[in-house]
């Protein structure tokens, strides 16, 4: 109060202004950070595969079902992956890898955060024929000389490691064509046949069923001739699994 050079002039109406105003600029910016750190989440997990061994390069993608915003990322060497900064909501997941089936679930991300391990089964085979009716026009003139025996198929190499998802595909070695029945021919019956069966790990079909016929013994000459089918088996991280498969069979004229 004894200071001389200090300035007890009133604040003017345009400091207290400014002075409120950058008062309240840094109250909403300190607010505005709080309610981000508060308003985000992280969701975390691994990817194994049936072996329950873990699974790198595997893609997974959260889309928010009320945004539809997607966050997308990639599993590390170890098999994890890894969200942050995500909004708290629900999301449908999905972890995609070629030979694998596509996972989706749907989870609810907590502002707190989750963990979640995501495991994959292994994808199924398609297999797709057309059978036709020959007329004369398409019957060869002489038949062809019977096929060569086919020498045995060495198995592939595989080579063990620590992490999973190594899958070898299968291949086939022996097919078989459906016959077309000829009292079917006759009454000019055809349409698609689908047939759902098991591909064991030996390489052999088991447990061929008919799902769809347009006629009985359509289906009972697809399953026939996919009984006959030899493969070199599904391996996965060098064992043998089995898989599903799917075979769609048409009979057209």
């Amino acid at each position: 109060m004894l200071n001389p050079k200090l300035r007890r002039t009133p604040v003017t109406t345009a400091t207290r202004a400014t002075v409120a105003g950058l008062a309240l600029a840094v109250t909403l910016s300190v607010a505005g950070l709080a309610v981000f750190a508060q308003g985000t989440a992280r969701f975390a997990g691994s990817i194994l595969d049936p072996m329950s061994r873990t699974v790198a390069d595997t893609r997974v993608v959260l889309t928010n079902t009320q945004t539809q915003a997607t966050h997308e990322v990639v599993s590390d060497a170890s098999g994890r992956f890894e969200f942050v900064g995500l909004p708290p909501g629900d999301y449908q997941m999905e972890a995609r890898r070629p030979g694998f089936a596509t996972v989706k679930l749907n989870v609810t991300v907590a502002a707190a955060g989750m963990r979640r391990d995501v495991s994959l089964s292994v994808g199924s085979v398609q297999e797709s024929i057309t059978v036709r009716v020959l007329t004369a026009s398409s019957v060869p003139v002489a038949s062809a000389a019977p096929a060569a025996p086919r020498a045995p198929r060495p198995a592939r190499p595989c080579t063990a490691t620590t992490t999973g998802g190594n899958i070898l595909p299968p291949i086939k070695l022996r097919d078989a064509r459906p016959e077309y029945p000829e009292h079917l021919k006759a009454g000019k019956v055809a349409g698609l046949v689908v047939v759902e069966a098991v591909l064991a790990g030996d390489g052999s079909v088991r447990d061929a069923r008919v799902v769809e016929t347009p006629h009985p013994d359509l289906g009972t000459s697809v399953v026939d001739a996919v009984n006959r089918w030899v493969f070199e088996g599904t391996r996965l991280n060098c064992e043998p699994v089995d898989i599903k498969m799917k075979v769609n069979a048409r009979f057209e004229f």
